[in-house]
């Protein structure tokens, strides 16, 4: 009972977790990543009140993630990705307020992001990519003013961007690719100056580029390609982000010319412009 860190990493393991581990009540790290256990999360892993640590990823787990998180609430690095989760994302993950990363993605959850995500206020990098998950954002969620890193790819959410996505002004990496998200792109979303990584590619945006990103002055990865809905002309503020190395914006319906401050992109490693209404000369 006196064990305060248990590791069984990259092992062969196979087989359940066993209840007993609840009786493991001084335990402050469980990790088990890597290996083929499988079953579902047991019930008594939430007797575990002074765990903070939760490695579980790469198994093959199944089930329901439990919805107890109001009893393991010193949660700060939970990892459950690459299993087989099915259900939603558990609305009292509202409760892991000291959480900094929660990795789900690579599982088959669905349903909606609950509104209580708002509550992890510590949240540095929460990853949800690669689900099947619905609905839309909740309208507050640039309440998660930590957050750095957010991976939303590969879903299938719905709406618009919330505009209070311009508040996250630490976040560095922005991943909604691949979604069914309608809509313009938040003008507030310049703020986030920090910003290295957006990537909004494949969904069903609409509008131009806002004037406002002329203030993501971090940005490497820029993407809002194959939104066939998205128009107007290519900004040629641009071509005044010279920290761009990958500028995609194929297969949209941009129009215009392609401007003569792309010469400034120095750094830049790829370019797609492909399948739009471009007219004139390149640059």
């Amino acid at each position: 009972k006196d064990v305060t860190n248990f590791f069984l990493n990259g092992n062969n393991l196979v087989g359940t977790i066993p209840d007993s581990i609840g009786n493991l009540l001084s335990l402050k790290s469980l990790s088990m990543q890597d290996n083929q256990i499988s079953g579902s999360i047991p019930l008594t892993i939430y007797k575990l009140t002074n765990l903070y640590i939760l490695h579980l990823f790469n198994n093959l787990f199944t089930g329901s993630i439990p919805d107890q998180f109001n009893t393991i609430s010193k949660i700060q690095y939970m990892g459950l990705l690459k299993n087989q989760f099915t259900g939603s994302i558990p609305s009292t993950f509202g409760y892991l307020t000291a959480a900094i990363v929660i990795d789900i993605q690579i599982n088959q959850l669905t349903g909606s992001i609950p509104d209580s995500i708002v509550n992890m206020v510590n949240l540095q990098s929460f990853y949800i990519s690669s689900n099947q998950l619905t609905g839309s954002f909740p309208s507050n969620f640039g309440q998660l003013t930590s957050l750095t890193n957010f991976a939303c790819m590969d879903n299938q959410i719905s709406g618009s961007i919330p505009s209070s996505f311009g508040n996250m002004n630490k976040m560095l990496i922005l991943q909604l690719a691949r979604n069914k998200l309608t809509g313009s792109i938040p003008d507030t979303m310049g703020n986030l100056a920090k910003m290295t990584i957006m990537q909004l590619q494949g969904n069903q945006l609409s509008g131009s580029i806002p004037a406002t990103f002329s203030g993501l002055i971090s940005i490497s990865n820029f993407d809002v390609s194959t939104n066939p809905l998205m128009s107007g002309t290519l900004p040629a503020f641009l071509g005044n982000l010279v920290t761009l190395q990958y500028l995609y914006v194929h297969e949209c319906q941009f129009t215009g010319t392609v401007p003569a401050s792309f010469n400034q992109l120095t750094n830049l490693v790829s370019l797609y412009i492909g399948t739009n209404r471009l007219t004139g000369s390149i640059p």
